[in-house]
């Protein structure tokens, strides 16, 4: 083996390795602080999040959810939460407005994890996140990762929620006693 080709060995491998070392950076610093998941959109619009029929302004901006009441900031969503969307609607049926959230975060689940799991993913995964609004926000159900995810939803006068995945597959989604579930093609909510 010549100089030369050791030369040209040795600048090929410190390419590669600075290749990897690079590659290696922007896995873990960005996948793992959501850079590479999908863009967001801000968006407010009033709705009675209370119930007492005055609108508050519904805020989704910077990847964070907000309710305000004049300059007042009544509620903030967890910073460990990147919000993609929020939905204000009567997503159980019991007459009052819900806040129903759709949250990247690490993990797919909360603090509670079923038993056979040792340990939560350090990777980000989409959830939706419902909550009752009694004097504030009170959480009353939180998916685990949802398998496939969302593109979009919207809430529709049904009762029901209307989902498209990032496939490209539409669907409905109800409320069943404890949960979202998904609704069967040729029939409705009862």
């Amino acid at each position: 083996m010549t100089a030369q080709n050791s030369a040209k060995r040795r600048r090929a491998f410190l390419g590669a390795a600075a290749l990897l070392l690079c590659a290696w950076s922007l896995f873990c610093g960005y996948l793992h602080d959501g850079a590479f998941l999908a863009p967001w959109h801000d968006a407010a619009f009033s709705a009675d999040v209370d119930g007492d029929g005055a609108p508050e302004r519904v805020v989704v901006e910077g990847r964070a959810a907000r309710v305000e009441r004049g300059n007042d900031v009544l509620w903030e969503s967890d910073p460990a939460w990147l919000v993609e969307s929020l939905l204000c609607c009567d997503i159980d049926g019991d007459g009052a407005n819900d806040l129903a959230l759709l949250v990247w975060k690490r993990g797919s689940y909360g603090a509670s994890r079923p038993f056979w799991v040792e340990r939560d993913e350090p990777v980000y995964s989409q959830h939706i996140f419902l909550f009752h609004w009694d004097g504030g926000p009170k959480p009353f159900w939180m998916s685990s990762a949802l398998r496939p995810e969302l593109a979009s939803w919207a809430f529709e006068q049904d009762g029901t929620i209307a989902v498209r995945t990032k496939a490209g597959e539409e669907a409905r989604l109800y409320w069943r006693t404890w949960g979202l579930d998904f609704l069967p093609r040729a029939s409705s909510p009862l």
